[in-house]
């Protein structure tokens, strides 16, 4: 491999990206043509000019929040010699230090932290590779060590719902499903949109019913992501869900570099972040899981020789 360029998520880059920007160039001309429409009217009240300043306002922030996120994602190439970030060019020997994993401040509208490798050059430069807006961010920080530590190794086995833990003991962090307010509203959300649906179905009501079956699907999808446990031995991580029965995921504790404790952000849960030593990671949130149950999981991975990182801050 000669070279390694970065690539621009697609989903959590370009999709979130052009989402935000069209919503607030929207509110902003919905803001202003209303103003013009009641000054057509002869209204001349003085709370209306409050529109076109709160338009104007949504319309920079838009640009700026356009700028901020080209900005934070620049076109990194890596090659045997050099780093290429857009058009500044950097010796691999200009290096100052590298952290490969660690929350970095993101400057955005309201500066934040985002999971991040962060290279710190002789000359103060410093660079940042968000894993959530590179779609390959594991690829450049794996080069990148490679690169700068030849004599390193590094097996990473990817995760897996094929390995045989049958005959295995686990220690399962999970609480039932009832006893959280997420896990709650989605029995009940789900239980009243189900009988909905099973009622238009009998009184052959098709399209109606269709749109329960479509709400349905929708409290699935988006409440089953926060509705993760674990269970721990000797050997494993396996994560499950306690709606998607069938889902496993199982890690060997050897392939997992560190474990994050991940505190609510963005009215979502507190979560675990796996990154196996190859850099690649993924979040878990688990609503159903208590401040005790967290310090006890972290206890847990700790005693097993696994590293782990408490954002959670208890």
């Amino acid at each position: 491999m000669d070279s390694v360029s970065s690539r621009r998520s697609f989903f959590h880059f370009y999709v979130s990206l052009t989402g935000l920007f069209a919503l607030f160039c929207f509110l902003s001309f919905a803001f202003i043509s209303t103003f013009l429409q009641e000054i057509s009217k002869g209204n001349k009240e003085n709370k209306i000019y409050f529109l076109p300043l709160l338009g104007i306002a949504l319309l920079i922030a838009a640009f700026y929040l356009l700028i901020r996120y080209h900005k934070n994602t620049p076109k990194i190439i890596i090659t045997e010699k050099s780093i290429q970030v857009n058009r500044r060019f950097y010796k691999l020997s200009y290096i100052k230090d590298v952290t490969y994993t660690g929350r970095q401040k993101f400057e955005d509208m309201l500066p934040h932290y985002k999971e991040a490798a962060k290279i710190t050059f002789t000359n103060g430069d410093v660079v940042f590779i968000y894993d959530e807006l590179y779609e390959n961010s594991s690829e450049l920080k794996m080069y990148l060590d490679a690169l700068l530590n030849p004599e390193k190794t590094v097996l990473s086995r990817p995760t897996s719902t094929k390995i045989n833990i049958e005959g295995e003991h686990f220690y399962n962090y999970k609480k039932p499903l009832l006893f959280s307010l997420t896990g709650a509203t989605f029995v009940l959300f789900s239980g009243f949109f189900l009988c909905m649906f099973i009622v238009f179905i009998v009184l052959h009501q098709h399209i109606a019913s269709c749109f329960f079956l479509l709400i349905l699907l929708i409290i699935y999808y988006f409440m089953s992501a926060q509705l993760y446990y674990f269970s721990i031995n000797e050997k494993y991580l396996v994560v499950r869900n306690h709606v998607i029965f069938r889902k496993k995921i199982i890690y060997t504790l050897n392939d997992i570099k560190e474990i994050v404790l991940v505190p609510i952000e963005n009215r979502a849960p507190n979560a675990l972040r796996v990154i196996t030593n190859n850099y690649k990671n993924k979040r878990y949130y688990a609503a159903t899981l208590y401040d005790s149950d967290w310090q006890k999981l972290r206890d847990h991975l700790e005693k097993e020789g696994v590293n782990v990182r408490n954002e959670l801050y208890f």
